[in-house]
């Protein structure tokens, strides 16, 4: 039996494959170098191998095999590309057959851009597990993004979906392919069997706005580009597809207005990929992790925003402001016992800092504590006496709690301190 350590392959990305959310495919798709016709010398054809079992390694390197592959594991899910690359890299000399291993080492250099790495390592993974599924769709998108391959992707897909026939992902890829080569009625065909398997995915509507667009089809191209960004509003490419679509059509005024959306959404693209590029470069600079946690927050990707604030806390675990913005968001959603745990840690971390009890005593309003809200907003009275929305907050939590002649004492402080 093939020696797996985890039962779900490890990938901490999924693949953006020919990606709308690529700028380099947007305003330039229609002027990309157009590879030849022929596959180039590249075997794309994959048999079935016996892999050598975990019991054929003999119990030393049995050891040492599932300590480097665990450590790369642990290292992509803390995101340290540097280290798990290189545990990867010594569990390939250790059990060079394994597919996993070379599976993991295409997408950790696929995300450094090495693209002809990353085709090896994806080609290896086959020829040792001809039916590794996310093998095909890895290696077809070097091919196609990077390699100039787009006849070998044509092969290697239809040769994947020959074993996988009902994968949605192949199929984008094939029709992405195809109409590289110039193929586009296959093109058409096979987005719209990845359609009819995955109706949500808005790259394949992107992929098949374009086909419409360069077979003139511009009606058709609009319908499938407003159905992009439907499903992927914050990608950049489509709306820019869409402003030509809608020009060459005669619509100005929704050419000129896609156009400044395309603007904007691809200015806040490229603010992201310098903040993500700035985590890559160095992952150690807690920094550098807050910085793209703002970013996502201010994009209203919350959860994104939050994982990766936590590796900023991770790193920097007494950084009052990590906690504070943690917090905050925690409060905007409501999540109130997270939230309270965030702000009493702001507390412990600077006991001295008004604003932790006003945000802590706001949880517990919200969590409908009322006693414990005005336990906390007194602590903050007694801390910043001349803060009129202390006073005000306290004014709210004493009415709840019935002490009606309270409230109105702390309602009129209120007053009186903000005419100042």
């Amino acid at each position: 039996m093939a020696f797996r350590i985890v039962s779900k392959r490890i990938t901490w990305f999924q693949f953006p494959v020919v990606s709308i959310g690529s700028f380099l495919l947007c305003a330039v798709i229609l002027l990309l170098p157009v590879d030849q016709g022929r596959p180039q010398n590249t075997d794309v054809s994959f048999k079935s191998n016996s892999v050598k079992t975990i019991s054929q390694l003999g119990p030393d390197k049995r050891k040492v095999f599932a300590k480097l592959y665990d450590r790369g594991a642990r290292a992509i899910m803390q995101q340290n590309a540097k280290e798990a690359l290189e545990a990867f890299q010594q569990a390939a000399t250790v059990w060079p057959e394994h597919p996993d291993v070379h599976y993991q080492l295409g997408v950790l250099c696929q995300n450094q851009s090495l693209w002809q790495e990353a085709a090896q390592h994806f080609q290896k993974t086959l020829q040792h597990d001809s039916a590794y599924v996310e093998a095909y769709p890895a290696l077809a998108h070097a091919y196609i993004r990077a390699l100039a391959r787009s006849a070998n992707a044509v092969v290697l897909l239809q040769q994947g979906l020959n074993i996988h026939p009902q994968h949605a992902l192949m199929y984008r890829l094939l029709g992405t392919a195809y109409r590289f080569q110039h193929q586009l009625n296959d093109a058409q065909e096979a987005l719209q069997q990845s359609i009819r398997l995955n109706p949500t995915d808005g790259e394949t509507y992107y992929q098949q706005g374009i086909v419409h667009f360069k077979k003139r089809n511009d009606d058709l191209a609009i319908k499938s580009l407003k159905k992009a960004i439907q499903f992927e509003s914050d990608t950049s490419p489509p709306y820019y597809m869409l402003a030509q679509a809608y020009m060459r059509n005669g619509d100005r005024k929704n050419a000129e207005a896609f156009q400044k959306l395309f603007k904007r959404i691809h200015r806040q693209s490229e603010k992201m990929f310098l903040l993500k590029r700035a985590v890559d470069v160095n992952p150690s600079n807690s920094q550098n992790w807050y910085r793209l946690a703002q970013a996502y927050f201010e994009n209203q990707d919350l959860g994104s925003g939050l994982d990766v604030l936590n590796r900023a806390i991770q790193l920097q675990p007494e950084n009052l402001s990590y906690h504070q913005l943690r917090g905050k968001v925690y409060l905007q959603v409501q999540a109130l016992d997270y939230a309270i745990d965030a702000f009493q840690t702001v507390i412990g971390l600077e006991p001295s800092q008004v604003s932790g009890y006003i945000n802590l005593g706001m949880c517990y309003y919200l969590k409908e504590d009322y006693s414990k809200s005005v336990e906390v907003f007194l602590t903050a009275k007694e801390m910043d006496p001349e803060n009129p929305g202390v006073h005000l907050n306290l004014a709210n939590a004493y009415s709840q709690v019935g002490d009606r002649r309270r409230a109105q004492e702390a309602y009129h402080i209120y007053q009186s301190l903000k005419g100042r």
